[in-house]
């Protein structure tokens, strides 16, 4: 770690690019090291100063841009739009209907694609907000309609990702099946 010119540490890492034939096999989550720890550190910075493997799935952040944009940072599921500045500047997430990741494997595609706040984006996430065929926002922990999911014309969500989000719950409470009329 350096200290800036005013102050604030600064911590600073090294990008590798991988080769097309490089060993992408599963590695530990964090491997931690007394590699590259000065003597003069803090027992907390020697803590902080560890290096980390990690792979994740490249993102498409130019579409999950254009969701956030077309809804002016608004939430779908409750409408809000949480102002993070004086100047009116807001605070919305991208989250993907059909996850990304293993074993899900949705499209990193605008239809795909909601525009939420970080507690809808949360509850969606673990089933506790889910979407109807009708594009309506269910509680998913008690099957009751909650409202209508915002959309615009434009924003074409298919029913496709949907059904797969829900199927990820569907053993609680036996309510999948009103979700689907």
């Amino acid at each position: 770690m350096t200290p800036g010119k005013e102050g604030f540490v600064i911590c600073r890492f090294h990008l590798v690019k991988m080769e097309h034939d490089d060993d992408i096999s599963p590695q530990p989550e964090a491997v931690s090291t007394t590699e590259g720890v000065d003597a003069d550190m803090t027992p907390l910075e020697a803590q902080v100063r560890r290096y980390i493997n990690s792979r994740q799935l490249a993102r498409d952040t130019a579409a999950a841009n254009r969701i956030k944009d077309m809804y002016g940072q608004t939430c779908q599921m409750c409408d809000l739009r949480l102002v993070v500045s004086p100047t009116g500047e807001a605070y919305s997430e991208a989250a993907h209907i059909q996850a990304l990741g293993k074993p899900h494997g949705g499209p990193d595609v605008i239809e795909n694609i909601l525009c939420l706040c970080p507690n809808c984006h949360a509850l969606f996430d673990r089933g506790a907000l889910q979407i109807s065929d009708s594009l309506d926002v269910i509680d998913g922990l008690s099957g009751q309609y909650r409202r209508a999911l915002t959309r615009l014309s434009e924003h074409r969500i298919q029913v496709s990702y949907v059904r797969q989000h829900r199927s990820r719950w569907a053993d609680r409470n036996g309510q999948i099946g009103v979700f689907e009329l």
